[in-house]
C-alpha cells in the first residue's frame, strides 16, 4: 500500500485494505484496550501510521489500528468526539473491531497498545502477539515477545517518546502532535505532578508535543476535559457500560468496574440506578460492579474520587467490601451513609484517596479471593 503523509488518508486506505485483503503480503494490526479511552485509541492509530511509515525490511506489511469497540459505543466517548470534530476526523475513517472478519485476513503480526494481558477482544489474535506497549501494571500473559511497558501517565507518552527517538519527523505531520499530546493531557490532568499519575518523561513529550502542535495545552485539556466529564445527557444504563472493564480473577465473586465522570451524587441520586445496575450486571456476568467516581470542584484541576460497591447478593457485597478495606492505608476509604434508603441493601459508598485511578485498584481486585 502507498501510504502517504497525509493521516486521514491512511485511515481510509487501511479500511479500504480491511474490506478488500491484499492478495500479496499480511496485515500488522495494531489495537488498544476493550475500553477504547482516549489513550487507547490515539496510541492504536497514531502507532499503525508510525509504523507505515518505517523502511519495510521484507516482504509487503501493511498496518492497520483497530478501535475495541462497535462503531456506535465511541459516541459514548465523549471527548473522543469532541477531538476527531476538531479535527475534522470522520468517526466512520476508523476501522472498528466490529466491522473486521479477523479470520478473512492475512495477520502476521498484531501490537497491543495501552493494555498487556489476554482479553477477550484479542482471542483471535493472541497467537500473532508480537509487541506491547503499555503503561499498567506488566502482566505475565505474554512472554518471550518485544515489550515497552514503563509505569507513566500515559501510553501515548511511550508512542511519542518511540517515534522522537526513531522517525521524530512523523511528529510534525497534521494531527499526530495534537492526537499524542490530546490523549497526555487527558491521563495526567494537564501534567499535573499532584495527580499521583504524571512523570517526568510525560511533561517533556507533553512539552514537545505543544511545540509541534502549536496547540496551548491549557486550551485543549479544557475543551476535552469539559466533553469527557459532559455525561448528564446519557442514560444510567450507558454511563455504566461508557468505561467498563471487567476484573480478571479466580475468585467466586465476579467483578468488573466501571468508571463514570460524575460525582456520587448525581448518579445515586436517579431513580432507575439499582435498575440499570441489575441490567447491566446480567449483561457482563458480575456479582459485584464496582463504580469508581471522578469529579471536580469548581475552579479546580484536582480530582476528587469515590467509590461505589453494587451487588443485589449481601453476601458477596459484604466479602468485596471487607476485602477492599483491607487497603485501608492506600486507598483511605471513609464511608458515606447518605446512600439513598431504597438503595442501602445493594449500595455502599466510599471517598477514597483522590490520587488512585482504576489503574491502582483493578490489580487488587484481581487478587479477591
Amino acid at each position: 500500500m502507498n501510504y502517504s503523509n497525509d493521516f486521514n488518508s491512511f485511515l481510509r486506505k487501511a479500511k479500504a485494505l480491511v474490506k478488500t485483503p491484499p492478495q500479496n503480503g499480511t496485515i500488522h494490526i495494531v489495537i488498544g484496550n476493550e475500553a477504547a479511552d482516549l489513550d487507547s485509541v490515539v496510541s492504536a492509530v497514531v502507532y499503525a501510521f508510525y509504523l507505515s511509515r518505517l523502511p519495510q525490511v521484507f516482504g509487503e506489511l501493511y498496518y492497520v489500528p483497530i478501535i475495541s469497540v462497535p462503531q456506535d459505543d465511541v459516541f459514548l466517548r465523549t471527548d473522543i468526539v469532541a477531538l476527531l470534530v476538531k479535527l475534522k476526523i470522520p468517526v466512520e475513517d476508523f476501522i472498528y473491531l466490529s466491522d473486521v472478519n479477523l479470520n478473512s485476513l492475512p495477520i502476521s503480526n498484531v501490537t497491543l497498545v495501552d493494555f498487556n494481558n489476554k482479553a477477550n477482544h484479542i482471542k483471535e489474535l493472541e497467537e500473532q502477539v508480537c509487541q506491547i506497549i503499555d503503561h499498567h501494571e506488566e502482566s505475565e500473559d505474554f512472554n518471550n515477545i518485544k515489550k515497552n511497558i514503563k509505569t507513566v501517565g500515559s501510553c501515548a507518552t511511550l508512542i511519542a517518546e518511540e517515534i522522537h527517538y526513531s522517525q521524530q519527523s512523523i511528529l510534525p505531520i497534521h494531527p499526530i502532535s495534537y492526537l499524542l499530546l490530546s490523549a497526555i493531557l487527558i491521563d495526567t490532568y494537564n501534567l499535573d505532578l499532584h495527580s499521583g499519575r504524571t512523570t517526568e518523561l510525560d511533561i517533556f513529550m507533553g512539552e514537545l508535543l505543544t511545540q509541534h502542535s502549536k496547540e496551548d495545552p491549557d486550551q485543549l485539556f479544557d475543551y476535552l476535559q469539559k466533553a469527557k466529564m459532559d455525561i448528564s445527557s446519557m442514560t444510567t444504563y450507558n454511563i455504566l457500560r461508557k468505561d467498563y472493564k471487567p476484573v480478571p480473577s479466580s475468585a467466586s465473586v465476579k467483578l468488573g468496574i466501571s468508571s463514570a465522570t460524575i460525582s456520587a451524587s448525581l448518579l445515586l441520586s436517579r431513580d432507575d440506578l439499582v435498575m440499570a445496575a441489575k441490567d447491566y450486571m446480567l449483561k457482563v456476568n458480575v456479582d459485584v460492579l464496582v463504580i469508581m467516581f471522578l469529579s471536580f470542584n469548581i475552579n479546580s484541576t484536582s480530582p476528587l474520587r469515590e467509590i461505589a460497591f453494587v451487588s443485589m447478593v449481601p453476601d458477596s457485597l459484604t466479602k468485596v467490601t471487607s476485602y477492599i478495606l483491607s487497603f485501608q492505608n492506600d486507598l483511605e476509604l471513609i464511608e458515606k451513609y447518605d446512600v439513598r434508603c431504597d438503595f442501602k441493601n445493594f449500595v455502599r459508598l466510599f471517598d477514597q484517596n483522590p490520587k488512585l485511578s482504576r489503574k491502582f485498584v483493578l490489580p487488587l481486585l484481581k487478587k479477591t479471593e
